[in-house]
């Protein structure tokens, strides 16, 4: 059993927080320290893969202003062993902000957005979905069309129904032609059995 959280003074952004990982090899009962991640900036949205025998943990660097959004790294560390993680990878997009990570049907896919999120004027944030087979290097489900929604809408909760079809909630809290709240999504038919 794996656990990460973040640790700082308070929710918003400073040079002080850090991530930390846990694990329990009896449920909970007991953890053990495994790795602690700080960059001098604010860290967040951990995140694990467990595929194929290997385990891959991601989170984000983000600025120090607590006023501020400021997404500069993705950051990736797969574990070896007890305690022993490779040295952090970048990600491929560094403004990218990976968001919900699942593993169905032996792939790992994962909602991201990039932009101008609590940015003034028009929003113009990229949602992505994308792919991996090692939850190392990921790739667009749709290499021509990388975004597939472009407007106010940042973290998008999703899942695939027992056809492959995929559903999702959306954040949509800077505003599109649609307004603010939410979208529920029903999107690319039989996603999940395009492996």
């Amino acid at each position: 059993l794996f656990l990460a959280f973040r640790r700082d003074e308070t929710h918003f952004a400073s040079a002080n927080a850090a991530m930390h990982i846990m694990s329990s090899a009896n449920f909970g009962q007991s953890w053990d320290f495994e790795l602690s991640l700080a960059f001098g900036a604010d860290v967040r949205e951990p995140s694990f893969v467990s595929l194929n025998g290997n385990l891959v943990f991601t989170c984000f660097e983000a600025g120090t202003n607590p006023a501020a959004f400021e997404p500069k790294q993705v950051w990736r560390v797969q574990r070896l062993g007890l305690a022993h993680w490779t040295a952090p990878t970048p990600g491929n997009d560094p403004s990218e902000v990976p968001w919900e990570i699942k593993v169905r049907g032996g792939v790992a896919y994962m909602t991201s957005y990039k932009g101008n999120h609590y940015g003034s004027g028009a929003s113009q944030i990229d949602v992505f979905i994308k792919k991996s087979n090692d939850g190392l290097q990921w790739d667009s489900v749709d290499p021509l069309h990388p975004a597939v929604y472009t407007g106010g809408v940042s973290e998008v909760g999703w899942e695939f129904d027992v056809n492959g079809d995929l559903y999702a909630v959306t954040r949509n809290e800077d505003g599109d032609a649609s307004g603010w709240g939410s979208h529920v999504e029903a999107a690319l038919p039989g996603l999940h059995d395009q492996r």
